[in-house]
This record gives structure tokens, C-alpha cells and sequence, in this order.
């Protein structure tokens, strides 16, 4: 259903006085069209980012924060059934849908976040990916350098904020 065609206002005339709170229905649909163009947005910065790094088959490659796997799919596509992919994401549920959905041999999920990088040894990926799973600031930075530890000599970061 086109935007436009969402029953978000019951209002001609918008004005604060006329403003009312939406109803239960209105607000589902508002949040579920947000989630829709939010999942869009990223996965777009997702691929322009696995383009940027240029990834060849055969290579091991980390995703951080993998949400449901739509984009670390892609990854054990373009590294093929010789490379080897892994998806972490701290959210459980998130982690339980991408085992349900992308079934690749090459391509695996754990439940995991930047914090929890010190399981891996240094070096262990040729690239690393982080879509928009790190913020800005002195956190961020840390967070960074541990990310870079997990790249081998030649390897690529690919890092979108």
C-alpha cells in the first residue's frame, strides 16, 4: 500500500489544536512502514559498503551486528561455498531467524557483539564488516581498533557509521 494511502491523519487540517493521538492501528502502520524504509536504507549501505571492500571468493569475513542475516548473505554469496562467513548480532531472536532463513554452508550466526571480540585471535578475518554498528566518539574509536585486531595482514575494514 502506497504511503499516501495509509490512514495516518483523521484530519483535513492539520493544526496543534486539531492534532489527536494516533489510534493503535495508525501508529502499527506508521511504525511497520519506519522499519520498512529504515531495513531498506541500511541494506543499501550495506551492499555499497561489501562493493567498496571488494571481497574475492574464498575469504573469511566477519559481520558485526548482522540484524536477521539479509546482508551476511550477500557476503557468503560474493566469498562462495570456500570462504567463510560468520554473522554476529547481540539480539537472540535476531541471530534465531538468520539460522531459519540463509541455510549457506559457508555462512554462520552468533549471538555477539564489538564487546565480545576477545573470543576471536588476532587476524582471524581478511575483512571485517561494521554497517552502522559503531558510533561515533571515544567508544567508538575502541571499538574500532578492536575490529581492526581481527584483520589479517591485507586485509580490509569496511566500517559505515
Amino acid at each position: 500500500m502506497p504511503l499516501w494511502h495509509l490512514p495516518l491523519l483523521r484530519h483535513s487540517a492539520v493544526t496543534p489544536d486539531t492534532l489527536t493521538d494516533p489510534s493503535p492501528d495508525e501508529a502499527s502502520l506508521l511504525w511497520l512502514h519506519h522499519e520498512r524504509l529504515a531495513l531498506d536504507r541500511h541494506f543499501k549501505a550495506g551492499r555499497a559498503l561489501i562493493d567498496r571492500v571488494g571481497l574475492q571468493r574464498g575469504e573469511r569475513v566477519l559481520e558485526l551486528a548482522c540484524n536477521t542475516g539479509q546482508l551476511t548473505e550477500v557476503l557468503a554469496q560474493r566469498v562462495g561455498p570456500h570462504g567463510d562467513v560468520l554473522g554476529l548480532d547481540p539480539m537472540p531472536l535476531r541471530v534465531h531467524l538468520a539460522h531459519q532463513q540463509y541455510t549457506l554452508r559457508q555462512l554462520r550466526f552468533q549471538i555477539g557483539d564489538v564487546g565480545q571480540l576477545e573470543r576471536f585471535p588476532d587476524g582471524v578475518f581478511d575483512v571485517v564488516i561494521s554497517n552502522s554498528a559503531l558510533r561515533p566518539g571515544p567508544q567508538g574509536l575502541r571499538d574500532l581498533a578492536s575490529l581492526r585486531r581481527l584483520v589479517a595482514p591485507g586485509g580490509r575494514l569496511g566500517v559505515s557509521v
